[in-house]
């Protein structure tokens, strides 16, 4: 059966668009947006060989810095940062904060660095502050307090897709009215020994190399993903007197119900949160010039996205992943691809990675080059069947 003839019959409805009016990022190449797409731009690969446990290979980790005050933690430090940056880049665009402003804030993990030191470091006793930091609510609840924000605020996790998963509803509340803006963090700092450990006993983790030879997405050849971490906040809102980034015309998501790790063989809940994206966004296959794919450099996330992508989408259509530049970072990885993808529209740029001389799918773009204009689908997979699609273009 086809995704087409698998489609439900049912009227959808097109989504109200929103602005993502603020960006705020700290990554492997440093504490604000400018370091992650200057480091982009220069094709070097933050991710650098680290060992971690028992294991060695490149890692993107958040360089020390941020406010000590904030938190004790990288975590709760990056993810102030990032909000105040991407607030701060709101304001300065013209954003009037509404009077439900709400969080969504999204990882796989949290706060497992804190947790390691409380046990590992602390033997299990901190005092009253240091244990409120760590806990999951704790850091986004005081970014809310700072700015008097009043409106809903929940955690949000779907693996790897949480950012898409977070922008989707972060729609959804928008367009309901059940929220004015909100401001969509994504933080995870999640690279210690047993997270390396347990990625390496999956095969899914690639250590022999340099990075850009390691995680070679839609490339023959490759290892697999390079782990990194970062902090990546928006703000989203309806208001159209903003000076936008960009616009999320809609998405969608669905799941594989399959298997904890592999994507079912098909394609087909993949194709099905692709098409049902286009189909809330209001855009059709050839509207689509770019797709900002997952793209982990494995061989079965790799083979069914351009699978999917070659039977949806004309030639014109291009992808590309910059997973092997800033690494994979969990359940940051959808947002800091979003980011990038936002940031394109205003730069004209597509920072993709140079490819490494072996045999790539034909769509795969590569290296810096001029952004044509289009809407882009943002491809995020979850590990587990967490399939998401959000399409963005300027309006």
């Amino acid at each position: 059966m086809s995704a087409d003839q698998n489609q439900d019959t049912r009227q959808r409805k097109v989504s109200q668009p929103v602005g993502i009016a603020g960006i705020g990022v700290v990554s492997g190449y440093g504490w604000g947006r400018k370091h992650l797409w200057d480091g982009l731009r220069s094709g070097e690969s933050a991710c650098v060989p680290q060992t971690v446990g028992d294991v060695t290979g490149p890692v993107a980790f958040i360089p020390e810095g941020g406010d000590p005050e904030d938190s004790v933690t990288t975590y709760g430090r990056a993810l102030f940062a990032s909000g105040r940056e991407a607030v701060s880049d709101a304001l300065e665009r013209g954003w009037e904060p509404g009077r439900r402003v709400g969080m969504l804030s999204c990882t796989s993990l949290g706060e497992v660095k804190g947790w390691r030191d409380l046990y590992h470091e602390h033997d299990g006793k901190v005092g009253r502050r240091h244990y409120l930091q760590i806990l999951p609510s704790t850091s986004p609840s005081m970014f809310m307090a700072e700015h008097d924000f009043n409106g809903p605020s929940c955690n949000v996790s779907a693996a790897c897709a949480s950012g898409n998963a977070a922008f989707i509803l972060a729609q959804q509340w928008i367009e309901s009215g059940f929220a004015t803006d909100v401001v969509v963090n994504a933080t995870d700092v999640s690279v210690t020994p047993e997270n390396a450990s347990g990625f390496n006993s999956l095969g899914a983790i690639g250590t022999d190399g340099e990075a850009l030879e390691i995680c070679r997405p839609f490339q023959e050849g490759g290892q697999g993903f390079v782990a990194g971490e970062a902090a990546v906040s928006f703000v989203l809102t309806a208001d159209t007197g903003v000076e936008s980034y960009a616009s999320m015309l809609g998405g969608a998501m669905t799941h594989d119900a399959f298997h904890p790790i592999a994507i079912r063989p098909d394609g087909m809940q993949v194709a099905l949160a692709y098409l049902d994206a286009m189909e809330a966004a209001g855009v059709r296959a050839d509207d689509v010039r770019y797709v900002s794919a997952h793209g982990t450099g494995t061989n079965l996330n790799d083979w069914a996205e351009a699978t999917v992508i070659d039977r949806l989408f004309g030639d014109e259509t291009q992808m590309y992943s910059t997973k092997p530049l800033h690494g994979h970072c969990q359940g940051a990885a959808a947002a800091i691809e979003v980011a990038i993808v936002s940031m394109s529209y205003e730069t004209g740029e597509i920072p993709a990675p140079p490819l490494c001389g072996a045999t790539a799918h034909p769509r795969l773009h590569s290296g810096l080059g001029d952004r044509k204009p289009g809407a882009t689908l943002k491809s995020a997979i979850g590990m587990g069947g967490y399939n998401t699609a959000i399409v963005l273009d300027l309006i």
